[in-house]
């Protein structure tokens, strides 16, 4: 049955070349490494990608009776497929045991092999069209320890070289500050650099700083003005209202430091109506005057902590390279000490094809074997 795989491992012109038998490496430890689907993924791209498997697959189409029906041929070509995979499997020893130890385990390095192995199949392979994308679907059938995530993100963007098209805002978040002006003074957000180009900061999409937009809610109050004379056992309320002239609520308390000036707010009133909606740009926010404050003569003032949310993110410049099997997360920008983060945002980038990648058709093994032209499973 594996005739023809003896004659094919041996063929100087096959990628595959297993030495003396007797050095072959456990299929256990093979296995281990290289499960079913990526042996049958992989002989299937050598036969249409590599010019010794071509030769070879020719050469076993020879073999069939022009007479037989098709029922036959596929039978037969499966049987061929099966012996070629084979070969494939134990051309896979070496790679195998530099991630294995000789008990079959995974060893200290699991992914060196597979690097190896993935770094051998692009060097001879990924100019060729549609090759790049189809190594990466390969290597994806490992199971994810063994993944090479950025070799794989890098050979699905030479295929896609997509742009950044959109950034969608997955969580809004919750952020509080009492200074207006630090919203307006975020830095750019970012996001990771090109699959294509690993670690090139630079070459990465240009986006611009977040959107933030009010609530509407308040979350605190911070003292403007500490002022002076209060008692620390009458402290002052503090008074809301949302426009000028309107009733003032109490929504909380001052506290008195020692020296008679306020030092902090305790907020009484429930959540809910500390919610203004549109008109919290507006809002009246009142100090009970002491009895005298004649010492400093200034007067005390109490600032709302204000709460925003991440209303969006815009892309200044798309860029190329990317993939759609990279993570996109924006990394935002809230390094402003003035600004908490409550529960923090979240939002990521999705990309669109440019009209950039490499759109050449892939070559097929029925262009090798013409007896294959009527046959889809092969």
């Amino acid at each position: 049955k594996f005739e023809n795989d003896l004659e094919l491992v041996s063929n100087p012109a096959l990628v595959w070349r297993v030495g003396d038998a007797e050095k072959a490496v456990d299929l256990r430890r093979i296995r281990r490494v290289f499960p079913g689907p990526f042996v049958n993924y992989l002989s299937r791209f050598l036969l249409a990608y590599d010019a010794g498997s071509r030769a070879y697959w020719r050469e076993c189409s020879a073999e069939i009776p022009l007479v037989w029906d098709e029922k036959k041929v596929k039978r037969k070509r499966a049987t061929q497929l099966a012996a070629f995979a084979a070969s494939v499997e134990q051309g896979l020893g070496t790679y195998a045991e530099k991630c294995t130890t000789e008990s079959g385990d995974l060893g200290s390095t699991p992914t060196l092999g597979v690097r190896q192995l993935l770094s051998l199949l692009k060097s001879r392979y990924g100019g060729a069209p549609d090759a790049p994308r189809q190594l990466a679907l390969c290597f994806a059938l490992l199971e994810p320890k063994l993944q090479p995530n950025d070799a794989i993100a890098s050979l699905a963007a030479a295929s896609e070289n997509a742009t950044v098209s959109s950034i969608t805002v997955l969580d809004a978040g919750s952020l509080a500050t009492s200074d207006p002006e630090a919203v307006g003074r975020l830095s750019a957000a970012t996001l990771p650099p090109p699959a294509l180009f690993p670690g090139r900061n630079s070459l990465g999409a240009k986006l611009a700083a977040p959107r933030l937009q009010p609530t509407g809610r308040v979350v605190g109050f911070r003292i403007g003005e500490r002022g002076c004379g209060y008692d620390q056992k009458s402290p002052p309320d503090v008074s809301v209202a949302r426009v000028a002239g309107q009733e003032l609520a109490t929504v909380g308390r001052a506290r008195v430091a020692k020296d008679g000036s306020l030092e902090g707010v305790d907020v009484l009133a429930a959540p809910g109506a500390l919610d203004f909606g549109a008109g919290v740009d507006e809002l009246v926010i009142d100090v009970a005057p002491p009895r005298d404050n004649s010492e400093c003569g200034a007067v005390a003032s109490v600032v709302p902590i204000l709460e925003y949310e991440l209303a969006g993110v815009s892309i200044l410049d798309g860029k190329f390279g990317y993939t759609t099997a990279q993570a996109l997360d924006v990394q935002l920008p809230f390094y402003d000490k003035s600004i908490e983060i409550l529960r923090a945002p979240r939002a990521e980038a999705a990309v669109a094809n440019a009209g950039l990648g490499d759109d050449r058709p892939p070559p097929t093994a029925a262009r090798w074997a013409p007896r294959d032209a009527s046959s889809t499973s092969l």
